[in-house]
């Protein structure tokens, strides 16, 4: 029997003030997805999207937690066990065969206390077209004001209305659909994207297609926003000065592309601004005030240098605050923005009117650890491209 390895991420709600506190187990259940892809005749390549915030019980001031996944409601045949973890976000991988499970929690102040109510948690399989589909959802931002800020010390109060934004990177699988759809409809593209770091760079999505892309620059994200936009039956954001879609991002049309003027209450798809991209890794109205996109600690949320050696599948880490994966780590993303000094305060603020360089943040998987800090700023060519940069897409 086959199994498939998964990797889902538990997150324990902390402040309760005493042990016995069971879980209405009927509404606390979630799904995970897996998909399956043939590598060879004895091998099964998988991957998993699982995500849940378990409401169970445990102590302020708790010095460790103990969880248990079980196949039955008894915990009799149990399948996972830890008794050692020292904090909240728990991420288990393992072997699990598609079926229900029950999992639950208990900490440790003085002494360990009573078991939480059980979760439900089903695994079910997907076939590619259902995973890819999942890759697409974004999470809904309710707009609010923050302090911007970068890692010099330079800071203003930035006001956002709501929007929404992909949860994940744009995978490769996802820039080459829309890409082929493009191509045969009037669209036009310096790069043709590269899956992952280490992906063919005109190469048909592989197993590896859950990887974010690669290799594209600024300029050609905002022609595949549009190309995505008009295939979606959206309105294109991206126009040029007579109002007419950008549909070409190579060089002969690189002038357009930069005088780019954004219909912003069109409801199509385009890449966020340093604003929206801030607010939404630092967890919108719901931050913590992490210094990485979740937590404080960038192993939990983030593949860098010291974890990884190469692009992983998209949402592999841990959740932010607003259930959007990898604001820290795996690939940079492209914001609209030029490059330029901060302003004394903003509304819907989208950079400077003109500059050399468009901003871009999050880090790598190639990336120092400070340089997946939600407030590292960097700034590169809008034709740069390279194997540790990407993009992510959001909506009104």
């Amino acid at each position: 029997m086959k199994y498939c390895r998964v990797l889902f991420s538990l997150i324990i709600l902390t402040g309760c003030s005493i042990f016995n506190n069971p879980v209405d187990s009927s509404s606390s259940s979630f799904q995970g997805y897996i998909t399956t892809n043939s590598v060879n005749s004895m091998n099964i390549h998988t991957y998993s999207i699982i995500s849940k915030t378990i409401y169970a019980t445990n102590v302020l001031g708790a010095t460790k937690y103990h969880v248990q996944v079980a196949s039955d409601m008894d915990f009799t045949l149990i399948k996972y066990e830890n008794d050692s973890l020292t904090k909240n976000i728990i991420t288990i991988d393992y072997d699990f065969e598609p079926a229900k499970y029950y999992i639950r929690v208990r900490a440790f102040k003085d002494s360990w206390g009573s078991w939480s109510g059980s979760v439900i948690f089903n695994l079910v399989k997907l076939d590619d077209d259902s995973v890819s589909i999942l890759y697409r959802v974004f999470a809904n931002v309710t707009g609010g004001t923050f302090n911007e800020s970068d890692s010099n010390g330079n800071s203003f109060l930035h006001s956002i209305s709501d929007y929404k934004i992909g949860k994940y990177e744009v995978t490769f699988d996802l820039w080459y659909e829309v890409y082929s759809w493009g191509r045969v409809n009037g669209y036009n593209f310096e790069n043709r994207g590269r899956e992952g770091h280490d992906g063919f760079s005109s190469g048909f999505p592989s197993s590896d297609r859950y990887e974010p892309v690669t290799d594209v620059s600024w300029r050609d994200a905002i022609v595949w926003c549009n190309a995505y936009s008009d295939m979606e039956g959206l309105e294109p954001v991206y126009r040029d000065s007579n109002g007419l879609r950008i549909m070409d991002s190579r060089s002969t049309n690189g002038t357009e592309c930069d005088n780019a003027i954004v219909y912003w209450d069109n409801n199509g798809y385009r890449l966020p601004t340093e604003g929206e991209w801030q607010f939404a890794a630092r967890g919108g109205q719901f931050s913590k005030n992490y210094i990485y996109s979740g937590s404080n600690n960038a192993d939990d949320v983030a593949w860098y240098f010291l974890n990884s050696s190469k692009t992983k599948n998209c949402g592999s880490k841990t959740p932010n605050e607003l259930d959007v994966y990898d604001m820290s780590g795996n690939v940079y993303e492209w914001c609209y923005d030029w490059y330029g000094e901060y302003p004394v305060s903003g509304n819907n603020y989208s950079g400077v009117l003109s500059s050399s360089y468009k901003v871009m943040l999050g880090g790598g998987y190639n990336s120092s650890v400070e340089n997946t800090q939600i407030n590292r700023r960097e700034k590169y060519l809008p034709t740069y491209k390279n194997i540790n940069a990407g993009f992510r897409v959001v909506k009104k």
